[in-house]
């Protein structure tokens, strides 16, 4: 994961760091120099770091290739496009063997086609890999995941005047806005609520001026970026996800397992992990529909309380134990298959032994000559 700020997809990257190091892999995880994810990754694993300025840096490239040679790895794991761009490149041109494993956290399917797999965190997601023309054999279906207590806290009856949370990045897609004029109709209809606001990103000076604009100040705490998500859920009585677009949506399982109801918008991502009037509330992307459901839930404690109940019990599915073998399947599946081509030298691999690759010792670009 080489992008340097927090959110959802530095949050899978983590987790993915936690899950093969319960599977007993022996790993590196690779983040850019002072990249914030690197504070929460597993101590027993490796570290590597690859400073990267844009997606076709060769000075990354020549790191990642100088990388491959170092570790040898059997499997990477890459996460995000900038990632899969350098690694691609720099297996081309060092020969390496090692199988390009992209986990996909967004809908764009240009430079998947790379990846000898391509993880796909919804069924939504595979369908459209396809359609973008993506060989199915490549495809698998793997949601993200999240590590879950070994005892989920117990759900708790709203307070009078209910903390509505928000946790997140603040940029358009994630519909803060949104939340924002949703607020503004509540207290307008005279609704008791308070905001709780986590998170930071572009847009956050913007949006604290909306915020003075619709007279929300004084119902609204910023609490800048969340180190400790437990602590934010033990603060909030529901949840919301305003999100103009959402491929999968960690924080929604974050809510379920702290037993928090909530009102998402209806995305892809939200689609699929929630089903409405029963585990949590779905609406439209519009202020007065996202304000309509968050008055019902604020409304009826037994709705509320029958929600949070059944999204604890949902999350068990997404725990990581829970997924770590099909994990470790997509793992065997790949390198096995690299181990079977192996045996078999191909054109491909017969050109790639003539390609330049750096000379790691010297940092400068040699010839590599088949025998």
């Amino acid at each position: 994961m080489l992008s340097r700020g927090l959110g959802g997809i530095q949050g899978a990257f983590v987790n993915y760091a936690a899950m093969l190091e319960h599977l007993g892999h022996e790993v590196t995880n690779c983040s850019a120099p002072g990249a914030e994810c690197a504070r929460f990754l597993p101590s027993g694993a490796g570290r590597a770091e690859l400073a990267n300025k844009f997606a076709l840096d060769p000075l990354a490239v020549w790191r990642a290739a100088r990388l491959l040679d170092r570790l040898k790895p059997e499997a990477v794991i890459v996460h995000g496009s900038r990632a899969l761009t350098l690694f691609a490149w720099a297996r081309r041109l060092t020969g390496s063997r090692a199988r390009l494993i992209a986990v996909l956290h967004r809908h764009r399917f240009k430079r998947a086609a790379r990846a000898d797999a391509v993880v796909c965190v919804t069924q939504r997601m595979c369908d459209e890999a396809r359609a973008a023309g993506i060989d199915p054999a490549r495809i698998v279906h793997m949601p993200n995941f999240i590590k879950l207590p070994e005892r989920l806290p117990a759900l708790a009856a709203r307070a009078p005047r209910a903390a509505i949370g928000f946790l997140g990045r603040m940029v358009p897609e994630k519909g803060l806005d949104i939340l924002l004029e949703a607020a503004a109709i509540l207290r307008q209809r005279g609704q008791a609520f308070r905001l709780l606001i986590g998170g930071d990103g572009a847009e956050r000076a913007d949006l604290e001026a909306r915020c003075a604009r619709l007279n929300l100040n004084t119902l609204t705490t910023w609490l800048g970026w969340v180190d400790d998500p437990d602590l934010f859920y033990d603060a909030i009585d529901v949840f919301c996800v305003p999100s103009r677009h959402e491929s999968f949506g960690l924080v929604i399982l974050q809510a379920h397992a702290a037993g928090k109801p909530l009102v998402a918008t209806r995305t892809v991502g939200a689609g699929e992990l929630i089903r409405d009037g029963v585990n949590g509330l779905l609406c439209e992307a519009t202020p007065a529909d996202l304000a309509d459901h968050l008055a019902r839930l604020l409304g009826d404690e037994v709705l509320a309380m029958r929600l949070a109940r059944q999204g604890q019990r949902d999350v068990a599915d997404y725990d990581l134990p829970a997924l770590a073998p099909r994990l470790q399947a997509i793992l065997e599946r790949v390198v096995d298959a690299s181990s079977d081509r192996a045996r078999l030298p191909s054109r491909a691999a017969s050109a790639a032994a003539n390609r330049p690759v750096p000379d790691v010792a010297s940092g400068r670009w040699s010839w590599r000559r088949s025998a």
